[in-house]
């Protein structure tokens, strides 16, 4: 048997009869041709039944997005049980947006305090160099 016919077949049992004529928007009969293999069961047909069965995303057939789905709510799931809303994503550009200016002002700060650390062994050094050339110098030479 055809692997779509097969996975048509699959699919309408999974969801129900019914169910697959209203959300494919087509006759019992039409369903019933395409499973006795009398017509061609449109790649839409079966997009459309992964979708409503297995909330498995169009074009999903690669690794890319193996194990990753969306539920009634239309909540994204990942493979390891993570969710994702679409203001979780919406989201994402914002964030970035935040990390690449904390990058900033990291790089900002460091510089500043390699320019602190250098002034601040020359002011040791200084001090030093007065103390020991002063009234107390015999004392360390």
């Amino acid at each position: 048997m055809d692997s779509k016919v097969q996975e048509l077949i699959d699919l309408v049992h999974d969801l129900g009869m019914a169910s697959a004529e209203r959300l494919l928007n087509v006759h019992r009969t039409t369903i019933s041709r395409w499973m006795k293999r009398q017509t061609r069961v449109p790649d839409a047909a079966l997009l459309t039944l992964r979708a409503a069965v297995k909330g498995q995303l169009p074009g999903q057939t690669d690794r890319t997005w193996q194990g990753w789905s969306f539920d009634k709510y239309g909540t994204l799931w990942s493979p390891g049980g993570d969710q994702f809303t679409s203001g979780d994503l919406m989201a994402q550009r914002y964030e970035r947006a935040v990390i690449r200016e904390l990058r900033k002002e990291i790089a900002q700060l460091e510089a500043k305090l390699i320019k602190m650390t250098k002034a601040a062994s020359m002011v040791d050094q200084a001090a030093n160099d007065i103390a020991i050339s002063g009234p107390l110098a015999k004392a360390y030479g």
